[in-house]
């Protein structure tokens, strides 16, 4: 089998159709195929990155509001929102639960 057959691979052999409408996206396909691709890629990374950062928003929000509820401090809040991290976590659920004696 000849790579002259597939259009992939097309080349410029006696009797191709390089003039038609076919040649060219025989020639074409592989570099077209990559910047549609890169497009679609692109598109699509920053989509779900805004609605990753929305999600965020929402989570923070909804514990603001939680903290809120439980009357913590304004700089408690702040503390937790800005460090996050499970040592937070620990200090919310001991003021949560002070019948726990953490």
């Amino acid at each position: 089998m000849s790579f002259a057959v597939l259009p992939l691979f097309a080349q410029n052999v006696a009797g191709s159709h390089d003039s038609t409408l076919e040649g060219a996206i025989a020639r074409n396909i592989v570099p077209v195929a990559a910047i549609v691709l890169g497009i679609l890629w692109l598109i699509v990374y920053s989509v779900m990155e805004e609605w990753r950062k929305v999600r965020v928003a929402e989570q923070n929000a909804i514990l603001k509001k939680e903290m809120l509820e439980r009357g913590f401090t304004a700089d408690d809040i702040v503390r937790v929102i800005r460090n996050g991290g499970p040592a937070d976590k620990m200090a919310l659920k001991s003021k949560a639960n002070p019948e726990d004696g953490a």
